[in-house]
């Protein structure tokens, strides 16, 4: 159970053998645990159902309270100064494989 604790003894040792710079000591011997760790399918499947359902609602009152400007003419009318120009939208060329 201890193999751990050999090995790095022995690989500092072997590094370093006369440098006294790092030292290991062993406070409590390792014990094997008396059961075995295992999921939890009922507790895990609520937790992700109350997250999931969280993240859910924060995206719908985002997108709700979402008040960004959709078009030139609105920009217009809320900021009261005529639109000089705008960016426009553009798809970049489809190309086909293996035509040159």
């Amino acid at each position: 159970m201890n193999a751990v604790r050999d090995e790095f003894s022995e690989r500092v040792s072997g590094v370093s053998p006369t440098t006294k710079a790092i030292a290991a000591t062993v406070w409590e011997q390792a014990t094997a645990p008396d059961t075995l760790a295992s999921p939890n399918p009922t507790h895990n499947g609520f937790l992700a159902f109350v997250t999931e359902t969280t993240r859910g609602v924060g995206l719908a009152f985002l997108n709700y309270f979402d008040d960004s400007w959709q078009s030139s003419e609105e920009a217009e009318q809320l900021s009261g100064m005529p639109t000089l120009s705008f960016i426009l939208g553009f798809e970049e060329p489809k190309v086909k494989k293996g035509a040159d």
